[in-house]
């Protein structure tokens, strides 16, 4: 009984290092396989290179609250995903390509 405790605390204390380590490793390998090693060459070539820009660029094409903004991909191309809420209260949402810098409604 003293030996199932044992091993039961042992793996309580060196899960969350595992966890941890294992998750790092993961970061590192998906920023290799994005091309991340590199961001000053990515920013340089980036129409849209900010969170506040993607916002910017939305307001001017539609009306609405803005309810979030996410970096991600679009079409292979890195993108900023922006959720709106229009005055009759309908949710949408907008994409911006970050190198072109096109706007385009989903």
């Amino acid at each position: 009984m003293k030996i199932a405790s044992l091993l039961t605390l042992l793996v309580c204390l060196l899960f969350p290092l595992m966890a941890s380590a294992s998750k790092v490793q993961l970061s590192t390998i998906a920023a290799r396989s994005m091309n991340m090693a590199e961001p000053a060459a990515t920013a340089n070539q980036l129409k849209v290179a900010s969170r506040e820009q993607a916002i910017q660029l939305v307001k001017r094409q539609y009306q609405g609250k803005v309810l979030k903004v996410q970096s991600g991909r679009v079409n292979g191309h890195p993108a900023y995903l922006v959720k709106l809420l229009s005055k009759k209260g309908v949710v949408f949402y907008v994409a911006v390509d970050a190198q072109t810098g096109r706007v385009s409604r989903n």
